[in-house]
């Protein structure tokens, strides 16, 4: 293996780590929804936020390596098998877990979404129904038919 494919390889475990920490972040959003705990919910969504900036980064980084290790364009599974061996087994390995992990961050988050709208939907139901503002189409003809009314009576 050449040194240029294994600093690939080992970006990819980074990235293999960094996608499990965003499973985590995941779940922990998950829970702090159903636990209520609004203040927790932003301080997910904003380490979430900075998470995504991050993995902009390692992503430029990963295609910035390929291209280096001549693997651009290739799946990992398809760079896995160009560089063999052992690391090429490791890759496998990692690339099964990511996988694993991303499909796990799309549930939890798919249940976030339901839980989030659910709770609104609940929420908007529960609200009272107010009058239409004055700016509104019905609040407009509302507000015009008091002031015609009140002209109409000082006349």
């Amino acid at each position: 293996m050449t040194e240029a494919e294994n600093r690939f390889t080992q970006l990819i475990f980074k990235y293999e780590a960094f996608i499990d920490e965003l499973a985590g972040q995941e779940e922990t959003k998950y829970r702090s929804l159903i636990s209520y705990d609004a203040g927790k919910v932003n301080h997910v969504i904003s380490s979430q936020q900075a998470a995504l900036m991050r993995l902009e980064q390692l992503d430029q980084k990963r295609e910035a390596a390929a291209a280096e290790a001549g693997l651009s364009g290739l799946t990992l599974a398809q760079a896995a098998e160009r560089i063999g061996g052992k690391e090429g087994e490791r890759l496998k390995k990692s690339l099964k877990k990511i996988q694993e992990q991303i499909s796990m961050i799309r549930f939890t988050n798919e249940k976030s979404i339901a839980f989030a709208k659910a709770n609104l939907k609940a929420l908007g139901s529960a609200l009272p129904q107010e009058a239409p503002a004055a700016y509104t189409a019905p609040g407009a003809r509302a507000a015009e038919r008091a002031s015609s009314s009140l002209f109409e009576k000082k006349i």
